[in-house]
């Protein structure tokens, strides 16, 4: 790698992030230096030389592994390339040469590393078909357990509001004039009637029908007492 002092700014950025993931993957803690890796990757400035160091800590991560093996071989293989076929003069040092082959040889066992652990341990198939079914089956499934809940929700509605309109009845009578009971509730039976109009009447005439003598009528000063 190059010095810090060799970087600008953004490159000694880049530069101690590689540093500190590489740290974390050798003291085991791999999931935080696969975060780092990961994070720094969606740079659009991040350099090719940064760039294949975090897809070498990827390419022992379980996620497709063998892909970042790749991918930080093809970076590291060209490596000054540019600078080299623009001016030889001006191109890398003997020493970026040899980092540049050592780091390229370095990428290609941790590859092929890869290729053998995707050879021993494959990714499951994956049948499209059987997966599109379940996904069809499962939207079927929340679909119907919509419907019966809006169903549920109306046939509850349905409830209180002949709830509410069985109260209101009950309060304002079925005639509907504030508490006028019914009809049926005011009409005395004719039966009951006709005896009582004979009672007052003083029966049929019968002869076994007992008298009651006349009582004095009270004076008019006491019916105005």
């Amino acid at each position: 790698m190059p010095p810090l002092t060799d970087l600008d700014a953004v490159g000694q950025l880049y530069e101690m992030q590689l540093a500190a993931a590489w740290e974390l993957f050798e003291t085991e803690q791999f999931a935080e230096a696969n975060a780092i890796a990961l994070r720094f990757l969606q740079e659009p400035d991040i350099s090719d030389l940064h760039a294949a160091g975090f897809h070498l800590i990827l390419a022992h991560s379980p996620d497709q592994y063998v892909e970042h093996a790749e991918r930080a071989v093809d970076l590291y293989r060209g490596l000054y390339d540019g600078a080299m076929a623009v001016d030889d003069t001006n191109g890398p040092s003997a020493r970026q040469l040899t980092s540049k082959i050592s780091l390229i040889k370095a990428a290609e066992i941790v590859l092929r590393k890869a290729r053998a652990d995707a050879e021993k341990y494959p990714a499951p198939a994956y049948d499209q078909a059987a997966i599109s079914a379940e996904i069809q089956a499962l939207e079927e499934r929340e679909a119907e357990e919509a419907e019966a809940q809006a169903a549920e929700e109306a046939r509850a509605a349905e409830g209180l509001e002949m709830e509410e309109q069985d109260m209101n009845g009950a309060g304002t009578g079925e005639g509907g004039d504030g508490g006028t009971p019914p009809e049926s509730q005011t009409q005395v039976p004719e039966l009951v009637l006709s005896q009582a109009e004979d009672d007052v009447a003083g029966g049929d005439g019968g002869e076994d029908e007992e008298e009651f003598p006349d009582l004095p009528t009270p004076p008019p000063s006491r019916g105005n007492q």
